[in-house]
């Protein structure tokens, strides 16, 4: 990896629409100046659709772009690779389900024919996954279920989109890797080593170019309920360090701030100032720099019907999750349409006797291991931290709390479909594996 400024290099490439035939040329533009090219090389581009829903306006804060992710391709193909893979991994649903949704087989019209058999796209879901540890792990005694896939490419390529996370502060290069592994393996570690991990999935394979989409970006409630800013920008560079500190700078974040870039700077790989990037526009930066709105963690004060009971908490696990969830609600149908809900969380949390039997059982959550004492006062969803898809799903049927407004953006044909495909598909490989 690269590690000083001669090596380093970052390009921001001024966008403020996602038009093909525009962005081929400009990051055409950057390749040919800095002389990439993929002569018969396999390369994969890791792109992320944490929320994905047919409507390409509720998302264009959220995911990579799928007008931006062929324009990457197609001017990957005419630079002469072999393959180009298209990856990510399971979200709220398989990764077949998230593509269908985003409508990735339809844009992938937008490739030139002659390069169009080129393009493949990879469920990360459904490919090998074997389990390695980093040389030198940052989370003690970890294990991750990596995809072969990334570790053979001749190339690895990450595009995230530019925004803030409840969870981990902002989701840029770094942060985009969880894709990479199993839902069960992300929520394992998914409390206070969140950024640990994060940084562990990074050392296994780091990318060989960032291509951050930040034409448009997301503030505020990231990431299932940011709001857009027009950042207007793609931003390249052959580090992800070098990189994810180019974005902090321009969402008014400190990259030392970021736990998961420090203890990567501390393991080797980059270094989190400026001063050490080459090919840098300063002007440029200075231009579309704008102070994001960050995450609001609080579950106190929501509203009068949202009561809570909290104890010690670890940012990344619990709460967020359960923040985002209410966020789900309040955001999209109000407050109210919650009724009144009483929640409990955190270690150490002393609730007296007279108060916990007044609770009623049915509008009751009960969140993690820490509060797994409570777990008779309610619905209780265990673990550490909890599955937010189970969450999601089981809340309106262990409680009398309505069903999220989120299922408005469920497809159940799609689901059940790609859920049936996806099914097929890892059977026929285990048939395959002993016949």
């Amino acid at each position: 990896m690269p590690t000083d400024g001669e090596d380093t290099w970052v390009y921001l490439i001024e966008q403020n629409k996602y038009d093909f035939s525009s962005l081929v040329q400009k990051i055409s533009d950057v390749f040919q100046k800095k002389q990439i090219f993929f002569q018969e090389k396999s390369v994969l581009l890791k792109i992320s659709l944490v929320f994905p829903v047919k409507n390409p306006e509720r998302v264009k804060m959220i995911i990579t772009n799928p007008v931006l992710t062929m324009a990457v391709a197609e001017v990957i193909c005419s630079r002469g690779a072999k393959v180009v893979y298209i990856g990510d991994g399971e979200t709220m649903g398989s990764a077949r389900y998230s593509f269908k949704m985003t409508q990735m087989d339809k844009h992938l019209k937008l490739i030139s024919s002659k390069f169009r058999k080129k393009i493949k796209f990879a469920y990360l879901d459904e490919l090998p996954r074997p389990w390695i540890t980093p040389e030198k792990p940052f989370t003690p005694e970890i294990a991750l279920d990596y995809p072969r896939l990334v570790r053979e490419v001749n190339y690895f390529i990450s595009l995230p989109k530019l925004k803030v996370n409840i969870f981990a502060n902002i989701t840029l290069s770094i942060k985009n890797g969880m894709g990479l592994i199993s839902k069960p393996t992300r929520l394992k570690y998914h409390g206070s080593q969140l950024h640990s991990l994060i940084a562990d999935i990074y050392q296994i394979r780091p990318p060989d170019l960032v291509i951050t989409d930040a034409i448009f970006a997301g503030e505020g409630q990231g990431p299932m309920e940011a709001s857009a800013y027009p950042t207007g920008l793609v931003i390249m560079g052959n580090n992800g360090l070098a990189v994810d500190t180019v974005c902090c700078n321009l969402m008014g974040y400190s990259p030392k701030e970021i736990l998961h870039l420090k203890l990567l700077e501390e393991g080797g790989y980059g270094f989190l100032n400026l001063a050490n990037i080459s090919e840098l526009d300063h002007e440029i930066l200075k231009k579309h720099q704008h102070e994001f709105k960050r995450p609001d963690m609080s579950l106190s004060n929501l509203a009068p019907n949202i009561h809570v009971y909290e104890g010690k908490t670890c940012k990344s696990g619990c709460k967020a999750f359960i923040r985002a969830i209410l966020d789900g609600y309040g955001r999209n149908a109000g407050w109210n349409s919650l009724g009144e809900v009483y929640i409990i969380l955190g270690e150490n949390l002393k609730i007296p006797l007279e108060e916990l039997e007044k609770l009623p059982k049915k509008r009751t959550i009960i969140l993690g291991k820490c509060a797994e004492e409570f777990k008779n006062e309610g619905a209780y969803f265990g673990g550490c931290a909890p599955d937010y898809i189970q969450m999601l799903e089981k809340i309106p049927v262990k409680t009398e709390i309505p069903i999220t407004p989120w299922i408005k953006y469920v497809s159940l044909r799609t689901l059940l479909w790609t859920s049936l495909q996806h099914a097929v598909f890892r059977i026929s490989r285990f048939w395959k594996k002993f016949n």
